[in-house]
């Protein structure tokens, strides 16, 4: 699978051990990929270092969200987030 086909897109992410949701963002000038995380409640976790795509395509999180059919997990956690007093505007 082409790592193109999931820029801008929400998947599953482990992070420190907990389930998370994370908007993967391909960097143009480089070949590294950058995750946005939150947690499942939405919480926003942080971001990653720049990881190789082989990294993000092989990863529990990836496959699975695959296996689920590429379901929107932003739509999840644009749920989720308003329910938080605290919001955060997704990029």
């Amino acid at each position: 699978m082409d790592i193109k086909f999931i820029d801008q897109q929400y998947i599953y992410w482990k992070h420190k051990g907990r389930w998370c949701v994370a908007k993967v963002q391909i960097s143009p000038s480089s070949d590294k990929v950058y995750l946005y995380i939150w947690q499942l409640d939405g919480t926003f976790v942080g971001m990653t270092a720049g990881k190789r795509p082989e990294t993000v395509l092989q990863s529990q999180g990836y496959k699975l969200w695959v296996q689920e059919g590429c379901p929107d997990l932003k739509n999840l956690l644009d749920e989720m987030v308003k329910n938080k007093q605290e919001q955060i505007e997704f990029f």
